[in-house]
């Protein structure tokens, strides 16, 4: 694997953990 890829995969990863609490605190309220 390369730097980029790793990179990418792990922007990716952290966008889509966000998105998931995003949604989890605003059923939340």
């Amino acid at each position: 694997m390369s730097t980029i890829t790793i990179i990418l995969t792990v922007a990716t990863v952290l966008v889509i953990g966000a998105t998931i609490v995003t949604m989890i605190k605003s059923n939340k309220k």
